[in-house]
């Protein structure tokens, strides 16, 4: 059983940044927390954060992270660096991987990623690599 009942004191962060690709993120919001409730999970388990909100996480609370880019050279996001500086797993979603490199910025680039694809319009893959980490 996932570790949500009563006894956690602490709640699980999950911070979703994205590069033209609001949509995604709500979609990827919507699959987790689905998951989550399939597991018997209240909804407040679950603390979703973004790029104006990752900097104000609990810092003892565990975080993961998914950095989703559908458009090529991003602007370099400080949430993520952040993040990156201080261990925080995170997950590259790129628009193609062949092309992996131009839709990332550098901190991001020796990370391996994952492909949106069509035949995944849930984000389910994404959403299961996150609550694991």
């Amino acid at each position: 059983m996932w570790p949500c009942r009563e006894a956690l004191v602490t709640h699980y962060q999950i911070a979703i940044i994205t590069n033209d690709a609001a949509d995604e993120s709500e979609t990827l919001k919507k699959t987790i927390q689905r998951r989550m409730a399939e597991l018997g999970c209240d909804s407040g388990f679950v603390q979703f954060l973004d790029e104006r909100t990752a900097s104000s996480r609990d810092k003892k609370a565990p975080t993961v992270a998914a950095y989703i880019s559908l458009k090529e050279h991003p602007p370099r996001s400080l949430a993520i660096v952040e993040l990156l500086s201080v261990g925080v797993l995170v997950v590259p979603v790129v628009a193609d991987l062949h092309r992996y490199t131009s839709f990332v910025f550098t901190e991001l680039e020796p990370i391996n990623g994952l492909e949106v694809t069509t035949n995944d319009p849930e984000f389910e893959r994404v959403a299961g690599v996150l609550p694991a980490a």
